[in-house]
Formats: C-alpha cells, structure tokens, sequence
C-alpha cells in the first residue's frame, strides 16, 4: 500500500540534488563544503543533471527510488520511481501523495541556500514520480521560492 511519509519526499529530492552539487560518487549524504558553494555559484545544470544520474539506482527514504535525472532547457528533471503499483494507490493515496508533492517539496527545496539559489536562478526543478509499473503519479515543478 502507497505510505510515503510526508516530509520524506521532500527532504530526499532536495538532498539529492545538493548531493548532485557535490563530487561524492554515490554517496548521498549533503557534502557540506560543496553546499556551500553552490550557494555561491550553482553549479552548471548539465553537471548536476549528471552527476545526479550518477546516483541513478539509489533509494530516497523507504518507497522511492531516483531513476534519473536531466537538463531540459533551464531546468533540471529528477525522475523518480514509487515502490507501489498504480492500483496500490486509491484515489486518496494519490491525492495525498500529490499534496506532499506540491507543498512539502518546494518548502525542502527553498529551505537551503544552495537549493534555494537553484530554483530561483537556475530556472527550477521539476520532479516526476511514476508508479513501480511505470504509470504516473505526481509531478512538480519548482520555480520560485515565495
């Protein structure tokens, strides 16, 4: 059954993409040093679009997994993958989830400076979550931090 845990998505993406800020192979812990940075100077979009597909495979939290990211345009994609079938998700699950989604992720996003500077100078971050059978579940796209 769908059991995302609210804050969890949220503070996954964004520290996958501070992780994708830094040089840390697969390691998926925010390098500080590199955070801080990029606070400074955002890295170039194609850079953290690869090394986030670095870390392609890698799970965030207990029911996602990043299956990939890239640049489109001015903004950088993140693809990811729920545990959970589409028919695990009942017209309320997927309406939670899409909440979570659309009010946790910006919050997590804006909340550090490095991100915060992504998605407000970089032209955003847009996040895709399909089911385990590939059908879609949510999608965001983050373009400001108001």
């Amino acid at each position: 059954m769908a059991k995302t845990k609210p804050m969890l998505l949220a503070a996954a993406a964004a520290t996958v993409l501070l992780a994708g800020c830094a040089d840390r192979g697969t390691d998926l812990r925010v390098n500080a040093e590199g955070a801080a940075r990029a606070a400074v100077t955002p890295p170039d979009l194609e850079a953290v679009a690869q090394a986030m597909n670095a870390r392609a495979g890698s799970r965030l939290g207990d029911d996602l997994t990043l299956t990939g990211a890239r640049a489109e345009g001015n903004q950088l994609v993140m693809d990811l993958r729920h545990d959970d079938a589409e028919s695990a998700f009942t017209p309320a699950a997927r309406d939670a989830f899409t909440f979570t989604l659309e009010r946790d992720v910006p919050m997590q996003m804006c909340a550090a400076p490095a991100t915060r500077r992504f998605v407000e100078e970089e032209g955003g971050v847009r996040i895709s979550v399909v089911t385990s059978d590939g059908a879609p579940l949510a999608s965001r796209t983050i373009t400001t931090c108001a």
